[in-house]
């Protein structure tokens, strides 16, 4: 009996073992897997830094960028993100790894900043650089601009409200450029570092600011392409606008109307309301992105419908009555600015080439659209 019971312990001592040799193993293959995939452990000192690809190789001012690669090494004051001249080896910023938002041995993170520009980068870690690749950065997000001639048109209509009355002819003089889209979410965003818009998304356009605040955007868009400011800014109800000044601005009332109508003198330039325009019957009164259904005549989308977009002039119900038939800018004065073109919640009536509007004491669905004078 007592033999059983001695070959029955070695049996259970045997067991054990292969359990503690089986639990090792599997520690041992534990340990290899999780050092093999920590950063730390790929990188040595005389680990060669290499670029693999960017997140986006054509990208902006404000935007964030992914370096992805490998052996760039931890957080450390001996690495960093050179940006380098084309064709040549001349530094054009130096930035620290302290100063990245991300920096990991396989992906850098970082912010595009405005002293920045299109160059080579590479990753210096240890004194050891990496090889180079291409990053073009502009000032802005796209902004399509669209040049109009200057012509005479019939401004206002014979069957529209009381204020589009008299229909008139007026004449502009000067060549202007007007942005193809309405200003984008994503646009205003990284000009603004704010968005108000009550259905946020970077493809729709901004909405859901007053007018002074389009006021200030066209200044500081102005200031990031080094173009002169049209606006100078008093206080928050007294604004002068500077005529000859080549940045960006609003559209006056006419130069809108012009714009909008393209040549025809119809309210909808040719077209079926839903061929054109986001209004109360099809945009389930929710703006839409930018540039969805047909432009006009001119290249221009979403004249019609989406969101009101503000312009330069006071409103006056009775200013068609004798405004100057020139370049007119609207009243010297008064305690509202125009809107044109309707939006997403508006019905056919209003969303008309001829038709004019003021706040109704909200701006939900108040945006804008860029312009700028071309100067010969």
């Amino acid at each position: 009996f007592s033999d059983k019971i001695f070959i029955f312990d070695v049996l259970i001592i045997n067991i054990w073992m292969k359990i503690n040799r089986i639990y090792l193993y599997i520690s041992l293959l534990i340990a290899i897997i999780i050092t093999s995939c920590d950063d730390s452990s790929q990188v040595s000192k005389n680990s060669s830094p290499q670029i693999i690809g960017l997140s986006r190789q054509s990208t902006y001012y404000n935007d964030i960028i992914t370096v992805y690669g490998k052996y760039f090494g931890d957080l450390s004051p001996n690495s960093y993100l050179l940006f380098l001249k084309i064709n040549s080896t001349d530094t054009i910023l130096k930035l620290s790894s302290l100063d990245c938002i991300n920096w990991t041995s396989t992906k850098i993170t970082f912010k595009i900043n405005q002293n920045m520009q299109s160059c080579n980068l590479s990753v210096l870690v240890n004194g050891i650089a990496s090889n180079k690749i291409r990053i073009q950065i502009e000032k802005l997000p796209q902004l399509e601009m669209i040049e109009i001639n200057p012509d005479t048109f019939l401004m206002g209509s014979e069957f529209g409200f009381q204020d589009e009355k008299p229909p008139h002819q007026v004449k502009l003089t000067n060549k202007f450029y007007i942005s193809k889209y309405e200003v984008s979410q994503l646009l205003w965003e990284n000009v603004m570092g704010y968005n108000n818009s009550i259905i946020k998304s970077p493809n729709l356009p901004v909405h859901n600011i007053n007018w002074y605040e389009a006021i200030l955007f066209c200044n500081q868009i102005s200031k990031r392409m080094n173009l002169d400011t049209c606006y100078v800014l008093i206080n928050d109800t007294l604004v002068l606008y500077d005529t000859l000044a080549n940045g960006y601005r609003l559209l006056t009332e006419a130069e809108w109307e012009y714009a909008c109508k393209s040549g025809s003198t119809d309210d909808y330039y040719g077209y079926k309301p839903e061929q054109i325009a986001w209004f109360n019957l099809n945009s389930g009164y929710s703006p839409h992105p930018c540039g969805t259904l047909t432009a006009n005549k001119y290249g221009l989308y979403d004249m019609l419908g989406n969101i009101w977009e503000w312009c330069w002039d006071y409103y006056s119900k009775t200013y068609y009555k004798d405004s100057p038939l020139i370049n007119p800018i609207g009243p010297d004065n008064g305690s509202q600015r125009v809107l044109r073109g309707g939006s997403c919640s508006s019905g056919t009536a209003y969303i008309r080439a001829s038709n004019r509007m003021y706040p109704d004491g909200n701006f939900n669905f108040c945006g804008m659209r860029l312009a700028r004078t071309k100067y010969e």
